[in-house]
């Protein structure tokens, strides 16, 4: 299976017509609490929408799509231990069978 990105047009649309908005209530003579308030509103809408394609993801996913991202932009690591019990419980979350702890029982 591969890993497959939401589509960001739809989203990239959205937070280009709420940027507009934004713009707009700064146009508008209203008192500059008010303003501000309403374009944070905005804003914060805009980065809900931005995200939301990422709430339906597994966690799985999101991380690969992470380390993809940053590998592609260059990411480098000094150093790095891993213990095999680490190595472990990373495949167990990776293949969705969620991690244990040192009890025995899922976190």
């Amino acid at each position: 299976m591969y890993l497959q990105s939401p589509a960001p047009e739809e989203g990239n649309r959205i937070v280009s017509k709420l940027a507009l908005l934004g713009a707009l209530l700064l146009s508008l003579p209203l008192a500059a609490p008010a303003r501000d308030l309403t374009l944070a509103e905005a804003e914060a809408k805009a980065e809900e929408l931005k995200l939301d394609p990422y709430s339906r993801l597994a966690p799985q996913v999101i991380m690969g799509l992470a380390l993809k991202d940053w590998a592609a932009a260059g990411g480098r690591i000094g150093n790095v231990t891993v213990t095999p019990d680490m190595l472990g419980q990373l495949g167990a979350w990776f293949a969705g069978g969620g991690v244990t702890g040192s009890a025995g029982g899922k976190k």
